[in-house]
């Protein structure tokens, strides 16, 4: 008995190598980590953490070729996030939906005292190719799409454009309260290959300076707490 239970841990991971079960669980990601075949992360900001979990680019998926989710809390209003390169020079150019296609998660626990009443997440190239002919207006620099199956922002929601940008900006919906989560799912990023050319950029997220309508949230709040104090000091 006690033989056949020292062999199961083994037993379960063989199982788990041989039928590939392994790949549907996303695992943490560090500096230095692969992102697919062609891609290395790096610079992950502190109070950063990544997973990645890869999959077989399917239609299903838009023919990504793995999910990054980025985990994170903001208690200040910088930019946090990672980069992305190229692991060297394309051999050349790719189509329009082709190079680099992944899905992106964002999972921010606000650690402010101010709810969040806004959030955007932005993509900044190191380099900003012309667009090589035949493509259209398809950008050439690193950038979003929203059209994935699942894409959304939870409370705040996608505001203005999301296909083909380098921004996206999310807005009420409602406020993100102190101690809460900011969710943005299934965001499509994309980086097209251009021959000769390492790619390299960054993903960051940020929480905008407290719009009218959060500031007099807070407002309101500290009124009731003022009024509070002074109903409790009258009352002795």
């Amino acid at each position: 008995m006690t033989r056949s239970l020292s062999a199961f841990p083994f037993t379960f991971l063989l199982l788990l190598l041989l039928t590939g079960t392994s790949s549907v669980y996303a695992l943490p990601i560090v500096n230095g980590g692969a992102v697919g075949a062609n891609y290395t992360i790096q610079g992950i900001d502190a109070g950063v953490a990544m997973d990645f979990m890869a999959h077989a680019p399917a239609g299903v998926n838009n023919n990504t070729i793995g999910k990054l989710t980025m985990v994170t809390s903001h208690m200040t209003y910088d930019w946090l996030g990672f980069s992305l390169k190229q692991n060297a020079p394309a051999a050349a150019n790719s189509a329009a939906s082709g190079g680099l296609r992944l899905l992106l998660d964002v999972i921010d626990t606000t650690g402010m005292q101010v709810p969040w009443d806004e959030y955007k997440i932005r993509a900044v190239d190191k380099a900003a190719p012309a667009n090589p002919g035949g493509q259209g207006n398809h950008l050439g620099i690193a950038h979003f799409h929203d059209t994935t199956a699942g894409f959304k922002g939870d409370p705040l929601v996608l505001k203005g454009e999301g296909d083909n940008v380098i921004q996206l900006n999310f807005g009420l919906g409602a406020l993100v309260m102190p101690g809460n989560k900011f969710t943005a799912t299934n965001i499509l990023l994309h980086e097209r290959d251009y021959q000769g050319m390492q790619r390299e950029f960054r993903v960051e997220t940020r929480v905008p300076e407290p719009g009218t309508l959060a500031l007099s949230l807070l407002g309101l709040c500290a009124l009731f707490a003022l009024r509070r104090r002074i109903d409790h000091s009258h009352s002795r």
